[in-house]
């Protein structure tokens, strides 16, 4: 919902941060979701070309809560300004061209935020790979107990994969031509955010953790058809010793006065 600072919240005293951006003619939208995982974006918003960002608007973003020390980004083009932030966002720009700019930042929002938890499961799933490696190369009765946890580890490579792979009309999709300056702002974005660097490096991460898995699978899929081949070896051999057994008592009796 986007409003003045002053009607935030019913009931709810303004902050003097809002108190501050209200005194400039900013309008704010919050809580514009942005992942899965519940996060979301404040977007405050300057109808205006003149100058360049407040010191106000700054400070609003520079105290994002969810940037956990990443320092927020700032890009300017076309007398627009954008000071960006995990969870918020500040944009100076004509009022005729606020729309399309916040569409823009909203998709960049969402988008950075899908491939850093992305990148964050990657990071996450390091430590269980380097357990893991010995298998890819050797598969023993005491590794049955971990195939299920195997399993379930390819399984999340896969998933992974899947919605990296899914970013990929976002990053490598040709530039809009004629271009714009909302289509020339997401560019701009997606390059100050490094996301085509970051989506590569997580597809080679992504193919050295399902390689590594693969291999455990084909092990693991090895042993098993030996140990049953050592199994049915095992019947044949005891099913031959029957045989032979049943064939000596026979001989013995046919041959006993």
């Amino acid at each position: 919902m986007t409003t003045t600072i002053q009607t935030l919240i019913a009931g709810t005293a303004p902050s003097q941060d809002h108190a501050d951006l209200n005194s400039i003619g900013a309008t704010l939208e919050e809580g514009v979701p942005i992942g899965d995982d519940g996060a979301s974006l404040s977007l405050a918003c300057l109808p205006t070309s003149d100058g360049e960002l407040p010191s106000a608007v700054r400070q609003w973003v520079d105290a994002d809560p969810s940037a956990d020390g990443r320092a927020a980004l700032w890009t300017a083009f076309q007398g627009t300004h954008i000071y960006w932030s995990t969870g918020r966002c500040a944009i100076l720009a004509p009022a005729e061209r606020l729309g399309a700019l916040r569409k823009v930042i909203h998709e960049a929002a969402r988008n950075e935020r899908e491939l850093r938890s992305i990148e964050q499961s990657i990071a996450q799933s390091w430590s269980a790979l380097e357990l893991d490696a010995p298998l890819a190369f050797e598969f023993n009765e005491r590794s049955v107990a971990r195939r299920a946890q195997l399993q379930g580890r390819l399984a999340q490579a896969v998933v992974l994969r899947s919605r990296l792979a899914r970013l990929s009309t976002y990053l490598l999709s040709p530039l809009e031509h004629p271009p714009t300056l909302a289509s020339q702002v997401a560019e701009r974005m997606r390059e100050r955010l490094c996301m085509a660097s970051r989506y590569e490096a997580a597809d080679a991460q992504l193919d050295v953790i399902r390689d590594t898995y693969d291999m455990c699978g084909q092990r693991a899929s090895e042993f098993f058809l030996a140990r049953t081949g050592h199994h049915l070896e095992i019947v044949i051999i005891v099913l031959l010793a029957a045989e032979l057994l049943l064939w000596a008592v026979e001989t013995l009796a046919a041959t006993a006065p």
